[in-house]
């Protein structure tokens, strides 16, 4: 077994990993007629559709069979990721908005979106991923505890074994043009573009925590902060396969964020109400935790000493469970359901101008498709005063924000970024906690301003230009 970064796993390690390798391989064989090793490599055709949300976006999936090879443009650049919740995506998306107009053509390669065994290995990780993400956050406590561990200890057996994988998995990017820059928002996308023979490979590390698990081999790995770097220089990462890029943000948020942030703090000296806006995550954990937080903050709400725009996402449990427990504390909701009344209610909303008559406390937002979910969140931080969030890849977003209890340790990281800039709280863990720093945030105008004023400082100094700086640095090398 090939060093990687200097290091192997010992030879027991070594030897369960080829075992579990070996049993995915059973329940998954990589070729349709479960062949042998030279045709588990073959490779899966693929098509490109215009995004029906995003103009001059195309989405891969899977082509017709017999029409492999040609059909994909070589002139352009691939934002790839695996859709694992909203995280890797959002940030493959923010990829795609600086990609756009600076080449002609523009993909976004989510390996779930093509179907194939290996694409259906992938999901069925992820189903566990989210399932265990979900029960550790509503039971909490030992369940909890171990959930954390476990997803902080990302060490180089988990480096091999995702390597591994992904030497497995290639027919799901062999079709593309060997010569298109790959950005990767998942290190195991990362890791299947090197190893399928692309030569220029950029892995966006997604949060704060340096683990070897979230790296990819032999390509250039950006990191978004200072504190990662040094991190993982002494894991022993070369410099040449590390760089700092900065945060991962879409391009109208990073573009705006100092007119944002200014915007703010004039609502602040005019006494509009505060908007928050809390996004549940795309595992659809926090359920219990959010609904408990309404409880604490029902009597703000009523009184509409506060906004609060609420996505569930594309969870109908979670849609179900909040709806509930709003009808329970008798605190009216607006509902949006669809992109258009999203659009509309944006326009109805701007963040410089006052709220509408007829505006209810909460407006409760739930979407039928993952990319409407997920980009409802981004579009709606334009109109909102604060971002209340678990410390997920929201943590690197250029608004001031109230840090929920975090999904697994690793995530903790994250809040540590936040406050070295100045632009977030503590996380509150504990309901008390957050619902003191809601009152802090919203009654009082100090550490608000002082967030959104280091947020500008941020921005004017490219913190939030990291999506923008990885897609640079792909084209420049192409």
């Amino acid at each position: 077994m090939t060093e990687i970064y200097g290091k192997q796993p010992d030879l027991i390690s070594a030897q369960t990993l080829g075992v579990v390798k070996q049993a995915l391989l059973m329940r998954y064989p990589l070729a349709p007629d479960g062949g042998d090793e030279e045709s588990q490599a073959a490779t899966v055709p693929m098509a490109a559709k215009e995004s029906p949300f995003v103009p001059g976006l195309q989405i891969l999936e899977r082509g017709p069979e017999g029409a492999t090879g040609g059909a994909i443009s070589a002139d352009g650049l691939v934002a790839g990721t695996v859709r694992m919740g909203y995280g890797h995506y959002r940030i493959a998306y923010a990829v795609a908005t600086h990609a756009m107009g600076k080449t002609p053509n523009v993909y976004l390669h989510d390996l779930l979106n093509v179907k194939a065994p290996g694409a259906d290995m992938i999901r069925e990780i992820d189903q566990g991923y989210s399932f265990f993400s979900r029960i550790s956050a509503d039971i909490g406590g030992p369940l909890e505890w171990a959930w954390g561990v476990l997803m902080s200890r990302g060490n180089i057996n988990s480096l091999f074994f995702s390597d591994m994988l992904a030497r497995e998995l290639g027919s799901l990017i062999a079709d593309l043009p060997r010569e298109l820059p790959v950005i990767s928002a998942y290190p195991l996308h990362a890791q299947i573009a090197v190893r399928a023979g692309f030569k220029n490979v950029i892995n966006l590390v997604p949060d704060n925590y340096p683990q070897y698990f979230v790296l990819a081999p032999d390509c250039l790995n950006l990191v978004q902060g200072p504190a990662a770097y040094a991190k993982f220089r002494e894991l022993g990462v070369p410099a040449d396969q590390l760089a700092v890029g900065g945060h991962w943000v879409s391009e109208h948020l990073s573009a705006n964020a100092v007119a944002d942030s200014e915007t703010r703090i004039r609502r602040a000296e005019s006494k509009k109400t505060r908007r928050i806006l809390l996004p549940i995550g795309g595992a659809g954990a926090q359920r219990k935790y959010v609904a408990d937080l309404l409880s604490a903050l029902q009597g703000k709400l009523r009184e509409k000493e506060l906004r609060l725009f609420l996505n569930a996402g594309d969870h109908p449990k979670v849609f179900a469970g909040l709806s509930k427990a709003l009808d329970e504390l008798k605190i009216e909701y607006n509902l949006i359901d669809s992109h258009a009344a999203l659009q509309n209610f944006i326009a109805a909303n701007p963040l410089d101008g006052s709220d509408p008559a007829d505006s209810k406390a909460v407006t409760l937002f739930h979407f039928s498709s993952h990319f409407e979910a997920f980009e409802a969140t981004d579009l709606l931080m334009r109109i909102s005063d604060v971002l209340a969030t678990k410390p997920s890849e929201l943590a690197f977003f250029p608004i001031p924000k109230l840090f929920l209890r975090r999904v697994g340790d690793h995530e903790a990281a994250s809040v540590y970024r936040s406050l070295e800039l100045g632009e977030g709280t503590i996380e509150a863990r504990e309901i008390e906690t957050a619902a003191h720093y809601v009152s802090l945030l919203c009654d009082e105008d100090d550490v608000f301003i002082q967030m959104n004023e280091a947020v500008i400082a941020a921005a004017r100094h490219g913190i939030y230009d990291g999506a923008k700086v990885a897609v640079e640095r792909a084209l420049a090398r192409s």
